[in-house]
């Protein structure tokens, strides 16, 4: 009995935290990494960006109020770099090339690329992928600006190894086929360029430090980001952004599954992901990786997308710029996002039509469950809504837990099902009880999927399987 009254003056007193004001201040990349406090939305409106010029795989800095994207542009037939500018992170405005490949015999003869920008006392910082006849494989150049369109080439800055991998003399080393895709960052006074180390199979994320980026070290626990088997990010941990916030550093970065069919990633699936760091060295990986849609790579063509992320604020919001498609290269955006600030497209409540319960109650602002009156079950599916254009899509629960600590088991299942093809389960993620930061208030947990051209006008799920192991109640599903 006294379990029973421990319990339900649980439950009373989260009924209570739900009167509380819950979206208070404009959410930030830290809100949504370390406090499920925020949610990626989609931009729906600007969905093609730099479309004119084929603005993609930006990185930005920001002077005087003028955004600068510096994107992968093609120059007389090999990869260079373009600037654009914008002043409302919307409308850009192309101003041309300002890197070009090199001449025969140079480091960068056939590609001078993929570039990472710093910006500091009137100087420009530029680190970019250097592959040269000769050269075997990408290595990383740098050139400077004072002006941020005439840059001036200072040569290689790092080189990739060629020795094999240190534990299996028969494997070759994590970055031995070569590097590319740096990014470029600095605090007192110590220079980090983070770049790919690519092994002939995998993608993996390295980095090198230094007070002059002529004399750079990579650091002894390289790679940084690792893949994982069996994973979203199995195959690649690539190009990235690196932001500091309340402290701590945050990285979003380029993601995909294994190697393709064919040998190569042109038929892997494509996606980005978020990490955070105390020291810039050691990462560790936000569980709710992969932060956008995985492409589609059941089509005869490249499918590359939803890569090259890259934060930029504007106006005072956070937001993930990435590049949408391979084969017609653009840039898209998502917000950092709250349900007061920004919202949700769509959204339902725990009593709207369409939304039922196999188990479960009404409680307070939301429907939950407890292990004293519950079993497993379905706590919310629904609501069959039919109409998504095709295209990506991002569902967002917001949840509460009343024990984030005893243990790490599943609490969760999410769920994106096509009720018209038979109840297909297309995409599905785990919530685990530590992945709640804190009890007591509403976090949010999302799962992204890409509706096809098959899947138009199907009636589609959200559900939510509740494993008993925990007090959770759901205030709402929505959808950007």
């Amino acid at each position: 009995m006294k379990k029973s009254l421990s319990r339900i003056g649980c439950i009373v007193a989260l009924a209570f935290a739900a009167a509380s004001p819950a979206w208070a201040q404009v959410p930030t990349v830290s809100d949504l990494v370390d406090n499920n406090r925020a949610f990626l939305k989609l931009d729906r409106t600007n969905t093609n960006l730099g479309a004119s010029f084929n603005m993609h795989f930006i990185d930005t800095v920001t002077v005087n109020g003028v955004i600068k994207a510096y994107y992968i542009r093609n120059i007389n037939g090999h990869l260079g770099v373009g600037l654009a500018e914008s002043t409302d992170g919307v409308t850009f405005v192309d101003k041309g090339p300002v890197l070009e490949s090199g001449a025969a015999g140079s480091p960068d003869s056939i590609m001078a690329s993929f570039p990472g920008v710093w910006y500091e006392n009137g100087t420009y910082y530029m680190v970019y992928e250097s592959t040269g006849t000769g050269y075997i494989a990408p290595n990383i150049g740098l050139a400077t600006s004072t002006d941020g369109k005439t840059f001036t080439k200072k040569g290689l800055i790092l080189r990739f190894d060629t020795r094999p991998d240190p534990i299996d003399p028969n494997k070759p080393g994590w970055e031995s086929r070569g590097i590319g895709t740096p990014s470029i960052y600095k605090e007192n006074g110590i220079w980090y360029v983070f770049y790919h180390g690519f092994d002939g199979t995998v993608c993996q994320i390295g980095m090198a430090k230094g007070t002059d980026l002529m004399a750079l070290q990579k650091v002894s626990t390289n790679p940084v980001i690792r893949t994982v088997p069996g994973t979203p990010e199995a195959g690649t941990a690539g190009r990235r952004k690196v932001i500091k916030q309340n402290g701590a550093y945050y990285m979003v970065y380029e993601v995909s599954d294994a190697i393709g069919s064919n040998g190569t990633y042109q038929h892997s699936r494509w996606s980005s992901a978020f990490a955070r760091s105390s020291n810039l060295t050691t990462w560790t990986k936000f569980r709710q990786n992969p932060i956008l849609p995985q492409t589609d790579n059941t089509t005869a063509v490249d499918s590359f997308g939803n890569d090259g992320p890259a934060f930029l604020n504007v106006g005072g919001r956070d937001y993930v710029y990435y590049r949408i498609d391979a084969m017609s290269p653009v840039t898209r955006r998502a917000l950092v996002a709250n349900e007061q600030y920004g919202g949700f497209d769509r959204s339902w409540t725990m009593t709207a039509a369409g939304i039922g319960h196999n188990i479960g109650r009404a409680d307070g602002d939301g429907w939950s469950a407890n292990m004293t009156q519950d079993t497993p079950g379905y706590l919310q599916f629904g609501p069959y809504y039919a109409g998504l254009p095709e295209g990506d899509h991002i569902a967002t629960w917001s949840f509460m837990i009343d024990n984030n600590t005893s243990d790490d088991a599943d609490q969760l299942r999410l769920e994106i099902v096509d009720v018209d093809n038979n109840y297909a389960v297309l995409h599905q993620r785990t919530v685990t009880r530590k992945q709640f930061k804190q009890t007591g208030r509403y976090e949010y947990f999302s799962l992204p999927f890409h509706v096809t051209p098959a899947m138009l006008n199907h009636r589609l799920e959200y559900r939510v399987y509740w494993h008993g192991r925990a007090f959770i109640r759901e205030g709402k599903v929505g959808l950007s």
